[in-house]
């Protein structure tokens, strides 16, 4: 299962990466936006959605390593209670994140395969649909969805 995670975060990582690229390229060179309507909705979606699955594995890398910071002195399980809405957050944002990604990622499919878009979009959306599953699998594994702060 980590070889499809580690996967799943290239592509959404470089989903994210590309957002920026691409809109300082249609600036430089004058272009407009090359989808419409529901296409547009749905890439733009798309990139929104990775950007918060993103920002919901750095929070729980981020609360994950707190515990190991207790041996310094500072931070640990005494840290980690006091951060109840953080943590609530990250639950929040991975709910959001990883299933409301995957269905805009579905969505994303249905608009891109049926609209006249290149065999590359196509291609991206199936890897998009796939990342946004397999992390959704995996927070279900890893009980990311519940929203408590018991542990």
């Amino acid at each position: 299962m980590l070889p499809a995670l580690l996967a799943a975060i290239a592509v959404l990582s470089l989903t994210v990466l590309a957002w920026p690229s691409r809109g300082n390229r249609k600036a430089h060179y004058k272009a407009s936006y090359p989808y419409a309507g529901r296409l547009k909705l749905g890439h733009f979606l798309t990139r929104c959605f990775s950007l918060a699955a993103l920002a919901a594995i750095a929070g729980w890398g981020y609360v994950t390593m707190l515990p190991m910071s207790g041996l310094s002195g500072h931070g640990g399980f005494e840290t980690l209670s006091q951060m109840d809405g953080l943590l609530l957050l990250f639950q929040f944002l991975s709910i959001t994140g990883f299933v409301g990604g995957a269905l805009v990622a579905l969505f994303n499919l249905y608009t891109t395969c049926t609209g006249a878009t290149m065999f590359l979009a196509k291609i991206w959306s199936i890897a998009l649909v796939f990342a946004f599953l397999v992390l959704a699998w995996v927070g279900w594994l890893s009980k990311l969805y519940a929203f408590t702060t018991n542990f």
